[in-house]
């Protein structure tokens, strides 16, 4: 059997007195990457400097763990610590519990050094780190597969977007032979970056945002592979489209009173009631609300129909399918899991569409591949069967690849696992869950200039259409486009508008020739700003299109949804294993479900469950192992 490799190993020579919990000696095992860090402070972000000595410790910890995550590390990677205190007192040592506590039980080499001062006489402590990263890459490439012959690996991950490959880095870190399979020619998913024709920047067919202050894992990778962010604009006038212009960050340019107050009741109503939800187990407390559609849930809350389109509008930018086809507590369940509706529509500061990559999306992708083992990550290889047996796990793909495990994880949305035949099949919530979630439709239809002519008017570039009814047909000649946002980078030359056409009226939209879903597409731009010139609007330099409905191993975007009555039967089997087959995504996480947050947890999340299965054994249940 194979066992899971630390990093570093901590010893207590018996030789030497016991002062303390901490090791004496700490060295590496096996191949790893030395990390060092500065010395850190208890300074905030913002260039403050806390006055109490206890919040300094409390920063310096935040800070030293935000260096760790940016080059990989964890606290149990830690080696030494050494740490200098101003006016340090034996009798009351209010580090070493803070300290303890950080450090999750792993107790490294240490050092304490009193000190007069440090750099800035306010600061009173000051901790540093040196620490030991297990390092897939330093290990022996894989060689090539054989097609026809039976390969042994401890797990197969079925799947390179960020959750396979963030799953595959943690395992082949604790030490697993991993290999990662992927339909596609490429690695990344839903995340797909392409060069504009002038070469200047990049463009993202797929997701776009993180932030940096609440999701902490895809900040942490931009850190370590160097990434360069634009902030997105929330600078000049936003539009709604029939009704015109408004500042952004205001409400939307009713008519009267009674429409206004009865959008803010809505909008708060949606706001309190995510909060309400219970993210581990959203069916629990939630019932009520699975009994209906979102859209049903809005017009029982008082919503005037004004606000109903609003709502339908909120669904469609957010999951790609229209309120009357969504569950409402799937919808509050969401918004929750990116910590309320509001911060998951925000702009600024702490929303989910705060930062973009100046080199796109795919290279969070592509950095976490380069981390494994050369070889281990398989391109064009879609997986056509998974076979348990008493042996273990049998994984062959349609390129006549066999390959023999102990686990295996799928990283594929959830309405997807019937393109794979599994033996045994799966039964019972697993497959009521799997047939019953579906993809929202998404494309994108991005528009490259050679000016920002939105800029020059005072516009942001974020807009909206309430373009279909709820039987998906457009409404008023509108067109298919409900959002647009700003993508440009200014500092490259590329400006570009992301437009975005959605759920059913997208459906429809998709059945013209391109020629004319481009035509639609632009002639409804000039629509939403009637005051700019059209020529420009109507000028492009290079327009991209990708609809991930069409994309055969996406099938839609950006997460699978579920119906009324789906989440309380069903919902608990979102993370639940299949006998030996782990199941990973976006849509299986509680933190930023449906962003790349999200899709990188649920990979951290089933590596980690994988490992402890490995580790520890359990019986599997019976109605498996009849079968295997």
């Amino acid at each position: 059997m194979t066992t899971t490799k630390p990093a570093i190993k901590a010893l207590k020579p018996s030789t030497i007195a016991s002062t303390g919990p901490f090791a004496h000696v700490t060295h590496t095992d096996g191949p790893a990457r030395i990390v060092y860090t500065s010395g850190m402070v208890g300074q905030f972000q913002d260039g403050s400097i806390a006055d109490s000595y206890v919040e300094q410790i409390k920063q310096s910890l935040v800070n030293l763990k935000h260096c760790l995550d940016a080059s990989g590390a964890g606290v149990k990677d830690i080696l030494k610590l050494t740490y200098y205190i101003v006016n340090y007192d034996p009798n009351n040592r209010r580090h070493a519990g803070l300290i303890f506590e950080w450090l999750e039980g792993h107790r490294p080499a240490t050092a304490l050094v009193p000190v007069p001062y440090l750099a800035n006489p306010k600061f009173l402590f000051e901790i540093e780190a040196v620490a030991a990263v297990r390092d897939p890459a330093l290990d022996a490439p894989i060689p090539a597969l054989v097609p026809g012959k039976t390969e042994k690996f401890d797990v197969v991950v079925v799947g390179a977007g960020l959750s396979g490959l963030q799953a595959a880095y943690d395992l082949q870190k604790a030490g697993l032979k991993t290999v990662v399979l992927e339909a596609r020619d490429r690695v990344g998913g839903k995340t797909w970056t392409v060069p504009t024709a002038s070469g200047k920047g990049q463009i993202d067919l797929g997701g776009a945002w993180i932030n940096d202050s609440n999701q902490s894992r895809m900040w942490a990778l931009g850190q370590r592979f160097g990434m360069e962010y634009i902030v997105q604009t929330t600078q000049g006038d936003c539009a709604l489209q029939d009704y015109g212009r408004f500042p952004f960050g205001q409400l939307p340019p009713f008519e009267g009173k009674e429409e206004l107050d009865n959008f803010v009741m809505f909008r708060d109503l949606v706001e309190t009631r995510c909060q309400t939800i219970d993210v581990e187990k959203p069916w629990v407390g939630g019932k009520h609300y699975d009994s209906m559609t979102f859209e049903e849930f809005a017009k029982q809350s008082g919503a005037l129909p004004k606000t109903v389109e609003y709502a339908n509008l909120w669904i469609r930018a957010m999951l790609g399918v229209d309120g009357s086809e969504i569950s409402a507590l799937y919808f509050l369940h969401y918004c929750k899991s990116g910590g309320g509706f509001v911060q998951m529509r925000s702009d600024g500061k702490h929303g989910g569409q705060h930062l973009r990559s100046k080199t796109g999306s795919q290279p969070y992708s592509e950095g976490l591949a380069s981390l494994l083992t050369p070889g281990s990550v398989l391109l064009s290889c879609p997986v056509s069967s998974i076979r348990q047996n008493a042996a273990g796990v049998l994984v062959c793909t349609t390129n006549n690849l066999t390959i023999r495990a102990r686990k295996v994880i799928v990283s594929v949305p959830t309405p997807l696992y019937r393109d794979i035949t599994f033996a045994p099949a799966l039964t019972g919530a697993k497959l009521a869950l799997a047939s019953s979630t579906r993809l929202g439709y998404f494309a994108k239809v991005i528009l490259v200039y050679a000016a920002p002519w939105w800029t020059n008017a005072g516009l942001a570039g974020l807009a909206h259409s309430f373009n279909t009814t709820s039987d998906g047909k457009s409404s008023n000649g509108s067109g298919p486009i409900t959002l647009i946002r700003d993508t440009s980078d200014a500092e490259s030359g590329v400006y570009a508008l992301t437009c975005f056409v959605l759920a059913n009226v997208g459906r429809e939209w998709s059945k013209l020739p391109a020629a004319q879903r481009r035509k639609e597409a632009l002639e409804q731009v000039v629509q939403i700003y009637p005051d700019v010139d059209a020529e420009l609007i109507l000028g492009p330099v290079e327009v991209f299109e990708l609809e991930w409905s069409k994309e055969e191993f996406s099938k839609g975007c950006p997460c699978p949804v579920t119906a009324p009555g789906v989440m309380t039967s069903v919902g608990h089997a979102i993370r639940e294993p299949f006998g030996n087959v782990h199941f990973v995504g976006t849509e299986t996480s509680v933190v930023w479900k449906g962003y790349m947050e999200g899709a990188v947890r649920s990979g951290e999340r089933g590596a980690s469950e994988v490992i402890e299965a490995l580790q520890t054994p359990k019986k599997t249940s019976g109605k498996i192992a009849a079968r295997l």
